[in-house]
This record gives structure tokens, sequence and C-alpha cells, in this order.
């Protein structure tokens, strides 16, 4: 059987979004299409945003389909951010295997989580200092690090490719490109897994809380990260989401999974007999006998098919 993967970036970036991602999982594929929006580049070269309509992004879209729908058995679909939006619509195909949304932007603007990103490494510095675990203090201040990091290279992106190219016509089709999305969430039924940084500069929680209420999968997953934003796949901040991509696509859950100072949590929706079989894995900080420590909590339910996922 042939499997292929599509992969979707997001608004004003370029397919060099994955560069990063790419290499740790072209072997699980037979082969990669990288979707690349009209009138997008990848960084240095010279975009044509005339091209960027909301028409033209859906028809070269399905022109990508269906040409993976002719040269795979199956295939899964990642997108990020707007892409992510995007990646909806794709997974309504009915050879779409899996589906992964990282940060999708069908909701969005988030003000007021710049100071957030400070706010977070200062305490992650300062817990550090009172480990009881000499592991985790080192993760915790890598952590911290690695935030200040990342808000450095999300401004530098948002200033080298976003803030040049913002223009009424490029908002107004970004938003319109993703009211359309929005219309396709119910259709998508095959396995979903949704991600999210709690430090996301652009896209709220509700989006991904959204899709994991309103799509039709019998099989879905959200995974919530403590200390990543909306670069969330990029270099330096894209270990945690490369190993439970890897597991999920592997065909394992990934709550079966964790690790040293993660901070993150991961809610698993199976419907199994006609109910669902909800998992509830969180790994967060406490404060114990005056140190900081780590507990990781699992547990498991079984909800009506009827309830209202929460």
């Amino acid at each position: 059987m042939k499997i292929g993967l599509l992969l979707i970036h997001g608004f004003l970036t370029g397919t060099d979004d994955w560069d990063a991602m790419l290499p740790e999982l072209q072997s699980y594929y037979d082969g990669v299409e990288l979707f690349c929006q009209p009138g997008h580049v990848d960084d240095g070269k010279k975009p044509n945003y005339k091209e960027f309509r909301r028409d033209r992004c859906y028809e070269l879209l399905a022109q990508t389909v269906k040409e993976m729908e002719e040269k795979y058995d199956t295939f899964d679909v990642i997108g990020h951010s707007m892409g992510g939006g995007m990646a909806i619509v794709a997974s309504t195909s009915p050879k779409v295997r899996k589906a992964f949304f990282i940060a999708p932007a069908i909701f969005y603007l988030r003000p007021g989580v710049f100071s957030r990103k400070n706010l977070m490494a200062r305490k992650l510095a300062k817990k550090s200092e009172k480990c009881a675990d000499v592991l985790l203090a080192e993760k915790l201040k890598n952590s911290s690090d690695n935030i200040l990091r990342s808000f450095t290279a999300s401004f530098k992106l948002f200033r080298r490719r976003l803030f040049p190219h913002w223009s009424p016509h490029t908002l107004l089709t970004f938003a319109s490109i993703m009211k359309r999305a929005r219309k396709y969430v119910s259709k998508v039924t095959c396995p979903v897994t949704v991600f999210w940084g709690k430090l996301d500069e652009f896209v709220p929680r509700r989006a991904s809380n959204y899709l994991i209420k309103k799509v039709s999968s019998a099989d879905k997953t959200l995974i919530t990260y403590d200390n990543i934003g909306h670069g969330i796949l990029y270099k330096g901040n894209n270990t945690l989401l490369i190993r439970d991509l890897k597991q999920v696509i592997g065909g394992d859950d990934a709550c079966d999974v964790t690790g040293v100072g993660e901070m993150r949590t991961v809610k698993h929706y199976k419907m199994t007999d006609g109910a669902w079989k909800i998992t509830f894995l969180r790994s967060k900080l406490v404060k114990e006998n005056g140190k900081i420590i780590e507990k990781t909590t699992r547990t498991e339910k079984i909800e009506n098919k009827n309830q209202k996922i929460t």
C-alpha cells in the first residue's frame, strides 16, 4: 500500500516552514507533497500576493488532493496555522487516513500573549532553582531559554515576512479562507489530532477546542503544550511536536508517552461500542515540601456517545 503525506503551510510563510520536521517524517511515507499557497514563496524570494485569493487557494488545493488520491492508496494531511484550516477541507477526502492540525487558525486573534511569554520564561527559570530533581531543573531552565529563543524567532519572522506583506487584500483573503474552512469541520471523519501551545501569539484555545468538538471523527486527540507558541514547528521548538506526531502516525496513543519537564496535556477521545472512551494525561509542576516536582496523572472514563465533549 502506498501512503503519502500532504503538508500545508500557513499565512505569508512558505514550504520551508517544514524544513526541520520533514527529515523526521519522510521514513513513514512513500512520498511527500509540499503544498505552496498561491503567491507565496520560500524565504528570500519575492512573493506575488496578487495571486493569493481564496478561490484560487482552494482550487489549487483541490487539484493537489486529486493528484494525491490518484497517486496513493491513502495519505495523511498536516497543516499549520492557516494551513491547518485548509487541511480541514483536504481531510474530507475519503482517501485521507489521518489528519493533523497544528495551531489551526480557524479563530484569531489572541492579544496579550507576548507579555505572557516573558512571564512564563521567568516562572520556569525560578522554578528550576527550586527543583528537587537535577534533570527536571535542567529541563525547566532549557524550556525557559527556549521560550525566549522562540519569541525572538517569531518576532524576526513577523518583521521579515508578515509585517511587510500585511495588507487589506491579504488579511481579507486569510479571513475568507478560514470562514470557508469552518464550514467543513463537521465533514471530517478520519482520525484527527490537534496541537496547540498555550503561548500561541495568534490562535486562541477555542480554535482547537472547537475542532475537537465539531469534527465527526470517532478517534480524536487534543495535545496542549504549556510553554510553546505559534512557531511550534520550527527548529528548537518542535521536539515534543515531532515526538507526538511520530507516535500517532505510527498508530500509537499519544497518552502512552511522556518525558521529564514536558508540561503537556493530552485528551484522547475514541468511540468504542457506542460510547466515548476518554483518556486524559496531564503533566504539570507542583510544589511539595518547598520543592518543585513534576506530577503526571492519567485517568480514563467512559461517556455516552451523546455526552458533550469538553
